[in-house]
């Protein structure tokens, strides 16, 4: 057996993706729900806030990584690490193009700014819908490698199957849905083909996930929610048509898929090529003709998403919201058009396999119709599955190009991802600086009994979670009373996001200063 020789460029690749998680590691801090999480079981009362569903792992691991550095150091890169190489190399089995993988990678950091700020940049987001992604992944590679035909191991895949099904489902609510629907999904489609059968690790999988959903949707919380009588969140479900038409028009379709536009140029450029390179000889009228079809639809699709994302989205100007039900019905039958092209210009297994990303993506996006509140965070899961679904297609469309095109095309991803690269890693790592600056600055002015505290805002607030610390000082001023003084100094429960900011930080003096006025004011105007 002959060993391939490595060399260095072989472990460019690894390497960048590494060197993305530890800045982002580094770079991030806590904000938000963090703090609350931190005080879990420090404070009286704070375990009720921290603890409210049955996210058991993603609580835990949550807690973990926002409590202790070291472990937020290793799990939180090795993590992050771990799903972007899974994403490069998903649609990859035994042939390997770099260039695909430079692609994946360089798709992945040009994630919306809005879902990498509740996400990859928040440590209690991070937890929740980064972290469980990779259990799915894991789960989907291995079932289309049995699809394909290849040979695995039953005894040792069964096992650990079912523990990814079980502890799968207990990160997020839409997860646990997608992982039991995929679960069934797999067995049933196994069991249809006469040349697949249900396999036991398949089995385990589905037992697990309906077994983690179970336990996770056991908890007396959601049986609060859905009488509207749990008073500890925001959290809602209601299944009137007025609100589920808000949800829907509102809050899913605009994130759902329109601003990915960047995923919809490969996706409608993959299915170009494919389209002119195939033989259509053997069609018949109505294959040349919805063909044509859906050619235009997921063309007209990508110059939309371009357009609503690098210009200005159209609003409804009634209450009739004709605009968004005409998106809703524009994005239904674009994802149609990909699957009937993927039909007709592609082989069954990568057929199968693009359905089954649209699919995904649409079941972990159907339960914020009903579900609230509904952020930019529960879309992460979703485009991820765009990225693979158009990671698939080029990667088949660039089989018609020579060999001798990989060299330039791997150099070219490689430029692109390395450049993004480089942007994100100076805001990230510049969000981080002025964070430091700023916790700095307030020591020194409550310190010296300044009156007027200038707080200095982040340069990219888009792109981070603790943005926030303007308000929590404005929303903190005036609450200079000596009962307030006396439960911090008593380890009693601290009752808003601003008081345990100022615990976390050590910025208690300012409890008994004299503040007259808070001013946020930007670094470089600052330090000019």
């Amino acid at each position: 057996m002959k060993r391939k020789n490595l060399h260095i460029k072989d472990f460019l690749f690894p390497a960048a993706v590494f060197l993305y998680a530890a800045i982002c590691c580094f770079s991030t801090t806590l904000s938000s729900d963090d703090y609350v999480m931190n005080y879990a079981f420090e404070i009286p009362g704070q375990y009720a806030y921290a603890f409210t569903n049955g996210r058991y792992i993603a609580n835990n691991l949550a807690y973990l990584i926002i409590r202790y550095p070291v472990v937020k150091a290793v799990l939180y890169t090795l993590t992050l690490f771990l799903l972007i190489m899974l994403i490069a190399r998903f649609v990859q089995f035994k042939e390997k193009r770099p260039a695909v993988s430079w692609l994946a990678f360089g798709l992945f950091l040009t994630m919306p700014a809005s879902i990498v700020r509740e996400t990859v940049k928040w440590l209690f987001g991070y937890a929740v819908h980064v972290i469980p992604l990779i259990f799915t992944l894991l789960y989907m590679r291995l079932c289309f490698r049995a699809f394909r035909g290849e040979k695995l191991q039953q005894q040792a895949l069964t096992p650990l199957c079912g523990i990814l099904g079980l502890a799968g489902a207990l990160f997020a609510e839409h997860i646990s849905i997608l992982h039991v629907v995929f679960g069934i999904f797999v067995l049933l489609y196994s069991a249809c083909r006469k040349d697949q059968k249900p396999r036991a690790f398949q089995i385990a999988f589905a037992a697990g996930a309906a077994i983690g959903l179970f336990i996770l949707l056991y908890r007396p919380e959601y049986k609060a929610v859905m009488q509207e009588a749990e008073e500890l969140t925001f959290r809602t479900i209601s299944f009137d048509l007025s609100d589920m038409y808000y949800h829907l028009y509102k809050m899913v379709i605009p994130i759902f898929a329109r601003e990915f536009c960047l995923l919809h140029l490969c996706i409608a450029g993959a299915m170009l090529l494919l389209y002119s390179r195939t033989d259509r000889s053997s069609w018949d009228k109505k294959q040349s003709r919805y063909g044509r079809l859906a050619l235009g639809c997921t063309v007209s699709y990508a110059v939309y998403s371009v357009m609503m994302t690098a210009g200005i989205p159209l609003k409804s100007l009634s209450s009739a919201e004709r605009i968004s039900a005409l998106e809703t019905a524009f994005v239904f039958l674009y994802m149609l058009s990909v699957i009937y092209l993927a039909f007709l210009l592609t082989d069954r297994q990568r057929m199968l396999r693009v359905t089954v990303y649209i699919c995904s993506a649409v079941i972990c996006a159907l339960p914020f119709i009903v579900v609230g509140p509904v952020t930019n965070r529960c879309f992460f899961a979703g485009f991820c599955f765009w990225l693979l679904l158009a990671l698939e297609l080029v990667y088949y469309a660039s089989a018609f190009f020579p060999k001798a095109f990989d060299t330039i095309a791997e150099r070219a991803a490689a430029v692109m991802a390395g450049t993004v690269l480089c942007i994100l890693s100076y805001i990230h790592l510049s969000n981080h600086y002025v964070f430091r600056f700023s916790i700095h600055l307030l020591r020194e002015q409550i310190a010296s009994g300044e009156r007027n505290i200038v707080v200095t805002e982040l340069p990219y607030p888009e792109y981070t979670m603790a943005d926030e610390i303007g308000l929590y000082i404005k929303a903190i001023s005036h609450q200079s009373d000596t009962e307030l003084i006396q439960q911090m100094q008593e380890g009693e429960m601290i009752d808003s996001y601003a008081s345990m900011f100022i615990e976390y930080w050590g910025l208690t003096d300012i409890y008994t200063s004299d503040i007259y006025n808070v001013t946020t004011m930007q670094y470089y105007s600052y330090t000019l």
